[in-house]
């Protein structure tokens, strides 16, 4: 998908700029995990981490996966919503291709019903 929205553009390019946002990212590049547990393996504090995955979510380079366990507690697991990110430069703009990853697409499908 082609991001043609400046302001879009602007978010995916500021998060990946940011170190800690590339480790989170790298970290749930392919399988959903808590805050805690991008925490635990990255290093990073857990009120950064809650930070930027909100930054991330925003730019759309991030989805939230709601698990509910039998005592009623809910966790909020993300995973990476990309699998590549394509960045070209031409005629002095900056083009953005955001490639979708085969999760994301299964989890935004199977969100189409949960509600419902």
């Amino acid at each position: 998908m082609h991001i043609v929205d400046q302001a879009a553009k602007e978010r995916i390019l500021k998060s990946l700029a940011d170190p800690e946002a590339l480790s989170i990212l790298t970290c749930m590049r392919t399988t959903s995990k808590s805050a805690q547990q991008i925490s635990t393996e990255t290093g990073i504090p857990l009120s950064t981490i809650y930070r930027k995955l909100e930054d991330l979510r925003v730019a759309g380079l991030a989805m939230t996966e709601r698990f509910t366990f039998n005592a009623g507690r809910k966790v909020d697991f993300m995973i990476s919503s990309f699998h590549e990110i394509r960045v070209k430069l031409e005629s002095n703009e900056v083009e953005l291709e955001v490639i979708p990853s085969n999760e994301t697409a299964s989890l935004r499908w199977l969100n189409l019903f949960r509600d419902g």
